[in-house]
């Protein structure tokens, strides 16, 4: 039912049961998230067991500013896809 509401409702009822212990043994993947909340997307989380974190944002945001957001966090690759 929570997938049917508008993506803002997500950020409190929606959650990956892995990011705890995930979050736990690296904290960086953690502080991705929030860097991403903290950049104004509606909704971030880890996918899956955490191949990746995303976030869901209502205005695009440009390629390079957010890899300067993660220079330090980040060993893989940002990418942002509008539309």
């Amino acid at each position: 039912e929570l997938i049917q509401q508008p993506v803002a409702c997500w950020r409190n009822g929606l959650v990956n049961d892995f990011e705890e212990s995930v979050f736990a043994q690296y904290p960086a993947i953690g502080v991705i998230k929030e860097k991403l909340y903290g950049l104004g997307a509606t909704y971030a989380a880890m996918s899956g067991s955490g191949s990746a974190v995303f976030g869901l944002f209502e205005q695009a945001l440009v390629t390079e500013e957010l890899k300067k957001a993660f220079t330090t966090e980040i060993s893989g690759e940002v990418f942002v896809v509008n539309g």
